[in-house]
C-alpha cells in the first residue's frame, strides 16, 4: 500500500462507517486506459445496487473534495458480494 492509498483509506474509513459500511479495501493501479481506483466496502446485511450507487457518489464527493489523484482516473466501487469469507465470530 502507498502513501496515496493510505491518504484516501484515512479519509473514506469514517464516513463510510457512519453509513454502516466497512471499508474493505482500496488500490489505485495503472492500467492500459489509464488510473483505476478501485475501493471495495462490506456490511453484515447485502448490499443493494442503488447502496452501491450512494456510497460510490460519497467516495466520488470525497474525492473531489480532498482533489488528492493527480490527473484522470476511473472509479470503481464494489461489495465483497456472496462469495466473501464467513466470519465466525459474526455469526
Amino acid at each position: 500500500m502507498n502513501n496515496l492509498e493510505s491518504h484516501i483509506i484515512m479519509m473514506l474509513e469514517e464516513p463510510l462507517k457512519e453509513l454502516g459500511y466497512e471499508l474493505v479495501e482500496v488500490s489505485l493501479r495503472n492500467e492500459k486506459e489509464g488510473k483505476l481506483l478501485s475501493v471495495v466496502v462490506d456490511r453484515v446485511e447485502p448490499i443493494s445496487l442503488n447502496e452501491i450507487v450512494e456510497v460510490s457518489n460519497l467516495v466520488s464527493a470525497k474525492l473531489d473534495e480532498d482533489d488528492c489523484i493527480e490527473g484522470a482516473y476511473n472509479l470503481d466501487v464494489s461489495s465483497l458480494g456472496a462469495e466473501k469469507p464467513i466470519a465466525l465470530e459474526k455469526l
